[in-house]
């Protein structure tokens, strides 16, 4: 009777192997141009998308003034709270957002 040789995988497992490296590095190549992409967005928050327009355009109107000024006097920590406030507000309770990220 022949021993097995441990040591050296049989042809299935290296294949699955072989297989499940080339996705990872398939998802590594796709998730790299994704964030690279993204980093050529434009912004889409509606307070930083009015005041730059306000300040584009030059508007007279007291309400976009009105809130071109108020956008520029945030602090910090209110900024910082509403970013972590509303990406929390959406991987719970969005469901593609959260049948993604398992």
């Amino acid at each position: 009777m022949m021993e097995r040789d441990i040591s050296r995988p049989d042809s299935k497992q290296a294949w699955l192997t072989l297989l499940l490296s080339l996705v990872f590095y398939l998802n590594i190549i796709i998730g790299g141009a994704f964030a690279f992409g993204l980093c050529f967005m434009p912004e889409t928050l509606p307070r930083l998308v009015i005041a730059r327009a306000v300040r584009r355009r030059g508007s007279v109107d007291q309400n976009a003034v009105a809130i071109a000024v108020g956008s520029s006097k945030l602090s910090i920590v209110r900024e910082i709270r509403f970013v972590a406030s509303m990406a929390l507000r959406i991987m719970t309770t969005e469901p593609i957002v959260i049948s993604l990220g398992l």
